[in-house]
């Protein structure tokens, strides 16, 4: 019963990363990227290690907590965001985000994958199918049948090789994370993510001091970033390390494929967009895919290291 309850925690988590773009697009806007990200990592970070840590019984769990998970999946965490924020910061067109963004949402595929590699999972000849489907339908979800041109992908790619080599890292960064989550954190019943956030938030801004960016701090700014560190960041790490760690990992990691859906469909309703039938196409891709992929792989054999 608890594995179901930590099964629709991840649930939850992908539902609150959903909204992300929405907001965050604003944020981006008057205070920058790396200072939104700054904001939020650090905020939040305060919010989740108080409320964490503030039981005594959490602070003595938190010693016993395995040194592998505390940093091995620390490290991945905060070279995760790191690896995001710059690529994501370092260009300049809103074609070169959307090849970003699409090199990033590889990372459901990526977990399922390493899952199988990590876990010993047992996995069928259709999982490649199901990957390739949902995977599909996030490009097709991404691409919103905007003039999408390869050859300008690939000229961008050459052009600036290390802001898509950040991107793709990140993706890789964040699948092997959620399955080392599991592997290294669920013999506990406390994790160490109130501290990769906080840890986050201070090294974003330590690299905030050499970047140059405007910031327009107001009233909307920063209700944008309480609702960011609270929602998206400390609901949505907790729930999805909690879902890693003690949670269906195949399940909630097939449903991550809805991730670039929802957070499209979010983006229509916040940004005032009509949603075409590209949008429901992708959904079904995504959907055929995600069921597919679930179904592929036996997760009862799982072997620790």
């Amino acid at each position: 019963m608890r594995k179901h309850l930590y099964t629709i925690l991840g649930l939850l988590a992908i539902l609150f990363w959903s909204t992300t773009i929405g907001f965050s697009r604003g944020l981006a806007e008057k205070l920058g990227v790396i200072t939104s990200g700054a904001a939020i990592f650090f905020v939040s970070g305060i919010i989740s290690t108080a409320t964490i840590y503030w039981k005594k019984s959490n602070r003595e769990k938190l010693l016993s907590i395995n040194r592998k998970y505390l940093f091995g999946c620390g490290s991945l965490f905060l070279f995760y965001t790191i690896s995001l924020y710059i690529s994501v910061g370092s260009v300049q067109t809103r074609q070169q985000v959307l090849e970003i963004g699409l090199l990033n949402y590889l990372w459901p595929s990526l977990t399922i994958l390493f899952s199988v590699l990590i876990f010993k999972f047992t996995a069928r000849i259709w999982l490649l199918p199901g990957l390739i489907l949902a995977t599909l339908g996030v490009y097709v979800a991404a691409l919103q049948g905007s003039d999408f041109l390869f050859s300008q992908l690939s000229m961008n790619i050459i052009n600036e090789w290390p802001v898509y080599l950040l991107a793709l890292i990140a993706a890789i960064l964040w699948g092997l994370y959620s399955n080392f989550t599991k592997l290294w954190g669920s013999e506990k019943d406390i994790n160490g993510m109130p501290i990769f956030i906080l840890v986050t938030g201070i090294v974003l801004i330590i690299l905030r001091l050499f970047v140059n960016e405007n910031s327009i701090w107001d009233s909307e700014s920063i209700s944008g970033v309480l609702y960011m560190a609270v929602f998206p960041t400390f609901l949505g790490y907790q729930f999805w390390d909690k879902a890693m760690q003690k949670g269906d990992i195949i399940l909630v990691g097939s449903f991550s494929y809805f991730t670039p859906i929802l957070a499209t469909l979010f983006s229509c309703i916040f940004l005032k967009l009509t949603c075409g039938w590209i949008i429901w196409l992708a959904c079904g891709l995504v959907l055929v895919g995600s069921v597919i992929t679930k179904i592929s792989v036996k997760s009862s054999n799982i072997t620790r290291l």
